[in-house]
């Protein structure tokens, strides 16, 4: 009994005794604590600030609608309104809505028209190839869109979708000039640093007219009821048949050559152009369906 007592108190004894430190050995401890974070410090990668960029940024000021393309990605950017509500999407990029927008998920927002009281929305795009597509409901809806292609290698086009009574094409140069409706002399699409353009309007009339530089104008059928007209002055349309009257307008005072080279066999509108009379037109062989071919000025038919 007393050897186990005193094994008891021996145990007890050690358990109550404190490890003292001397201040040689706090020193000691402390320093190679201080030398283990500052290697760990000097390990350690130090980052830059970096900003995650939202490939396409839109922004309102004055009433007016800016859409950029801030990367060189290539977009595919859509606007369309329907019941007082303008909407605003790409499929290939995300696209940040402005104040005021409501953000629809990565690729897409909304905004009310009425808070575009400047009525006017801008379209810049990047270096690579941009793509906007525009129905006729912005034009309903009062707005009128401004295009700058952008710049760098990439093919900047245009699309247009909708119905109207009447399309009208302003060209300005090779690359420059606007879209119109109805003949109300309204721009609906101003472009520059274009080069395609592809109408899918359902309209009774189709206008081109052209600018004061001499120039040939080529005009041919392409499949699916489509029209092309290219021009060495104008950027190249193709666009759906018109149901009513075609009409090619050249500027007076300079000399233009225009060949109506083919036409789509569903063609069944009236075909009219209206010249210089120092221009020349040259006619193959074009099958008008129900439609009036007329023509002024030098008419050479089947390059006779």
């Amino acid at each position: 009994m007393m050897l186990l007592t005193n094994w008891l108190a021996n145990v007890t004894s050690r358990l109550r005794k404190r490890h003292v430190f001397r201040s040689r050995d706090r020193r000691a401890i402390r320093q190679c604590c201080q030398t283990v974070i500052y290697n760990q410090l000097a390990a350690a990668e130090v980052l830059e600030d970096r900003t995650l960029l939202t490939a396409i940024t839109a922004s309102v000021a004055g009433g007016n609608l800016e859409i950029v393309q801030n990367t060189n990605t290539d977009s595919t950017l859509v606007l369309s309104e329907s019941s007082g509500v303008l909407t605003v999407s790409d499929s290939a990029n995300t696209i940040a809505a402005p104040t005021g927008g409501t953000q629809i998920n990565e690729n897409a927002f909304t905004i009310p028209v009425a808070q575009l009281t400047g009525g006017v929305i801008s379209v810049i795009g990047g270096t690579g190839s941009d793509h906007l597509t525009v129905d006729t409901s912005v034009a309903t809806a009062g707005l009128e869109v401004i295009y700058e292609g952008g710049g760098g290698a990439g093919d900047d086009s245009l699309s247009l979708t909708g119905t109207a009574l009447s399309t009208e094409f302003q060209f300005a140069n090779l690359h420059d000039g606007n879209v119109r409706l109805n003949g109300s002399g309204e721009v609906f699409v101003a472009y520059t640093g274009l080069e395609p353009i592809y109408s899918l309007i359902n309209t009774t009339d189709v206008t081109l007219n052209y600018s004061n530089t001499g120039e040939t104008i080529n005009i041919s059928g392409a499949t699916g009821g489509n029209t092309t007209i290219s021009s060495t002055a104008g950027e190249t349309v193709t666009f759906l048949n018109p149901t009513g009257t075609l009409l090619i307008n050249t500027e007076k005072g300079d000399s233009d050559t225009i060949n109506v080279n083919t036409l789509d066999s569903s063609f069944d509108a009236h075909l009219t152009i209206s010249p210089d009379p120092e221009d020349t037109i040259n006619v193959g062989t074009v099958d008008l369906g129900s439609g009036d071919l007329n023509l002024d000025g030098i008419v050479n038919f089947n390059g006779a």
